[in-house]
Order: structure tokens, then sequence, then C-alpha cells
């Protein structure tokens, strides 16, 4: 089985060479629903080896159940804060021995592999120069070029090793980076020349997840769209031509009732389907809808990107907000797939305990993914050809 996926790997990558012609971009933005990435991003905080554990193996096991036919692993690595340029794995970084287990079990069970590239933060408070706390990987940013020149020295080291490990393990999709905002929007020639790197030692698929959103706005977004000056961070990245998917995290806000009908959520996708659409269309790429989940409680659309979430439990708006969302985005020719966020080890602890938490195996939500999932059938990914 192994080796078989490995032929179709050499296979589809000679495709894609042969589509396209040197310094031409021929990407497919129009998927048919049964070519679509039907996703999940399977993640762990346990430690640096759990990706090798018989648990881990049975819940890569039951993905293909779900319909599944892409996963995303993510492999984190920590930076001291915000404005110090340097990069460590960290006690959940997959090792490489791990992550090349779990690459190795998944596409034995016939399901294709992004490897995701995160940065966090250790620590969260502000600088002389940017006070504040609250800092994030998306505020990651430098007074100087000198320091900026040394991040990305590190920031390249770190992807380049997974990019070299990825061309060892025939990985198919690898995202370079994840809501980097303001080094996404000020540094695009560092990111081109990174992207150039990485072409040079991996031969599959390159994306970038950009943020939903600017890192700071002074108005609703809502009023921002109606008056042409939202500046999300998916609109200021200014290298898509370079990448073979455009990719995004879609935790937009949808609602400031905290128990939604079906039919408030689905009228309030409408105007961020109508910016997505004219976003894509301006680029050109088709698009990854890279991660989306929701709390199974009440608040659950309101603030979705929060971490932690304070409402009762209520299964059915979990439910109700991935139907709305698959409603929405899944029939739109240009996206290419889309990453439920998330499924985790069955050991993991600290992240769905009051069964108020993002995971949604085992919940009601599950059936939407199961029957959004299986409509078409599984089959293999959409024919992009590699940006050049």
């Amino acid at each position: 089985m192994i080796a078989h996926h490995c032929r179709l790997w050499s296979s589809a990558s000679l495709i894609l060479g042969l589509l396209a012609p040197a310094g031409i971009c021929q990407p497919s933005a129009a998927v048919p629903p049964a070519l679509k990435h039907r996703g999940v991003c399977y993640v762990s905080w346990l430690d640096r080896h759990v990706l090798l554990s018989e648990g881990s193996d049975a819940r890569i096991d039951s993905l293909p159940v779900l319909g599944a036919t892409w996963v995303s692993l993510r492999v984190t690595w920590q930076q001291t804060k915000f404005d110090v340029p340097s990069l460590y794995p960290c006690y959940f970084t997959p090792s490489d021995d791990a992550l090349g287990h779990a690459v190795r079990r998944l596409h034995a069970r016939n399901l294709k592999v992004m490897v995701t590239l995160v940065v966090d933060l250790a620590d969260e408070t502000g600088s002389d120069w940017r006070p504040g706390g609250g800092k994030w990987r998306g505020r990651i940013e430098f007074p100087t070029d000198e320091l900026w020149g040394q991040w990305f020295e590190a920031y390249e080291r770190f992807a380049l090793h997974y990019a070299r490990l990825c061309q060892e393990l025939h990985v198919d999709l690898l995202c370079l980076g994840v809501e980097l905002t303001l080094c996404s929007t000020s540094q695009e020639g560092r990111w081109r020349d990174l992207i150039a790197k990485a072409r040079a030692v991996y031969r599959g698929l390159l994306t970038y997840q950009a943020n939903w959103s600017p890192v700071t706005y002074d108005r609703s977004p809502a009023a921002l769209i109606k008056a042409k000056q939202w500046q999300s961070e998916y609109r200021q990245v200014a290298f898509w031509d370079a990448l073979d998917y455009a990719a995004v995290c879609t935790y937009f806000p949808l609602v400031v009732d905290p128990r939604p009908s079906l039919q408030q959520l689905e009228a309030a996708w409408k105007l961020w389907l109508g910016d997505l659409r004219d976003w894509q269309t301006s680029h050109g790429r088709p698009v990854l809808l890279n991660e989306m989940g929701y709390h199974s409680c009440d608040g659950a659309a309101v603030r979705p990107w929060e971490h932690r979430m304070t409402g009762n439990v209520n299964f059915a708006l979990q439910r109700d907000c991935y139907e709305a969302f698959m409603k929405t985005f899944w029939d739109e020719p240009w996206v290419a797939g889309v990453y439920w966020w998330f499924v985790g080890h069955p050991e993991e602890s600290g992240v769905d305990e009051n069964r108020t938490g993002f995971p949604f195996l085992g919940k009601p939500a599950e059936e939407v993914v199961r029957r959004w999932f299986t409509r078409s059938g599984n089959t293999a990914e959409v024919p992009v050809a590699r940006a050049r």
C-alpha cells in the first residue's frame, strides 16, 4: 500500500510539472465537489512522541470512516517573544520519527497529508517599543531590517528542514506558515525567496494560511467590508501567485446572538462569502479553507476563534454552525476544500473537559462532517499545477 502511494505521488508530481510550463502558472481554480479536500486537522499537545503511540494509530485508522481524504499534521516551533528572532522545537513538537510514522500511517490508509508549520510565542508580553500583552504569532515584528533578516534566517532553517523531510516522506502538501500577519504583509520579498528555496528541495504542493482578519480594526468587520475597507491578512498577502493554493482560516464572527438559528447563521455567511469570492477573483488561486471549527457551547458563532469559551453546552449549535458553513462553501467552484479543527489524540486533556470545546468527534457535528464528506464520494486531489 505504501509503495503504491509513493508511485501515485511521483506520478502526480510529474503531471503537475507537465501542466505548468516554466514561467507559467496554471492552477485549476474550478474544483468539482468530488475532488475537494475533505480535511481534518489532527493535533496533539501531549509530547514529542505521541504520534508513535497506539492511541494515535487508532485515531488515524478511524478517519477514513469519517469520509476524510486529507489530514493536516501541525508542526509547532516556539519563539521566546514577539520581537526575539529565534525559533526552537518545544515539548510538543513531533520528532521527525514521530512525524514520519504518522505520515506513513496516513498514506497507508489512502489519506493525503498536509504538513502545516506553526509558530507559537512562549511569552506573550510586550516590549518597550511595543508595549502591551496579548502578543501572538500575528504580531511578530521587529524594529529594524537587520532583526527581520535574523528572524527569516531562523524561520528558513525551520521551514527548509521540514521541506526536506516532507520530500523524503512524499508529503502531498506543505503549508509554509500560519497567521503570521505582520510578517506576511510587510516582507513580501523575503517570503518569495523562502518559497523559491522550499521548491528547490520539495516537489509537492505549497500553500500559506492567512488569518481571517487584520491585527486590529476600528469598526465592525461588516461595516468595513461594506465600505470596501476590510484589510484582512488574506487580502494583504501579495505572494499568492507564487503558491499552488491560497489558504485562510475562517473563524469569522457571524452573530451576536449566543443561540442563533440555522437560518441566522446561513444569512450571516453571505457577507463573508461575497468578500471571499471577490478576493479569490483577484488572485485566481483555488482556495483552501484551511482551518475552521466551533465550540459546542452557547456563543460559538460570536467569537469562534477563542481558545476557551464559558457558555453552556450546546451540541445543536455546533452542529448548525458546521451545517451552515458547508452549505455556504462546499459547492463554490473556487473552494478546493475544508479542514475541520480539530481531531485530537484520544488521551488529549484540557481541550474538551466540559464537552464545550472544539473537538467534534462523538457529537452531532460529526454526522454533519460525515454526510458532507461522503456526499460526492472520495477521490484523489484536485489536479492543481505547481506555480513556477
